[in-house]
């Protein structure tokens, strides 16, 4: 059975607004979020301080536990299901966040089969492991190392949009508005890749003017 890998913050909750709000209310400080350099160290007036704060909020829980699920996260995931998809979310949230993690999936009615809590590098590891066929992130680094160990996977990698990865471009690295339009294209991906190697037998021409016409049942 093929399986999907979805990262989680940012992907499919707003952990960014969690992460300004929580700098607001302990310092007072405004970050710009639409900043091309959304990077707390970067941030005027973020002491170092501030930052082991922050870490600390989020090694703790205390920052994600009550993050806010995006509205298209859920029909996202069921749709991945009811495709017969199996999900793997792969965070680099720390280990010990695992069972706040679950709960909030549970709460927020996030569909998933597996669920990794690894180092954001080591991500691509899972994914090699995992043989997953499509993966999306908001984090373009991330996106690239995947590409690097594992080459482009066989649905796709999906680039979900954030002001921290707008300047960045990669033709092998498809750009998304959010996670429901990368699961459209994965799922009709899926679909045309399965009817070109079945009902076209490899013919590429036949392919292309199928798709062209729309005469395939897709």
């Amino acid at each position: 059975m093929d399986i999907i890998g979805l990262d989680l913050d940012s992907v499919l909750g707003n952990t960014a607004y969690a992460i300004d709000q929580f700098i607001y209310d302990e310092f007072g400080i405004r970050i710009d979020p639409e900043s091309e350099d959304y990077v707390i160290e970067r941030q005027p007036h973020i002491t170092e301080d501030m930052q082991a704060a922050v870490c600390e909020a989020i090694e703790n829980g205390e920052l994600l536990k009550d993050i806010v699920a995006y509205n298209y996260a859920e029909h996202a995931t069921k749709k991945l299901r009811n495709e017969g998809l199996t999900i793997a979310i792969i965070t680099s949230r720390p280990s010990q966040l695992r069972g706040m993690t679950v709960d909030w999936l549970k709460e927020n009615h996030i569909a998933y089969d597996l669920l990794y809590l690894v180092s954001s590098m080591k991500k691509y590891e899972v994914i090699q492991e995992l043989d997953i066929k499509a993966f999306v992130e908001d984090r373009f680094d991330i996106l690239e190392s995947i590409l690097e160990n594992c080459g482009p996977l066989d649905y796709g990698l999906y680039s979900v949009f954030q002001h921290w990865n707008k300047k960045f471009s990669n033709d092998q690295i498809v750009p998304v508005a959010d996670v429901a339009e990368a699961v459209d294209k994965i799922v009709d991906f899926r679909r045309w890749r399965g009817y070109f190697l079945t009902q076209c037998a490899g013919n590429i021409e036949k392919f292309i003017k199928e798709y062209q016409d729309g005469k395939s049942n897709m």
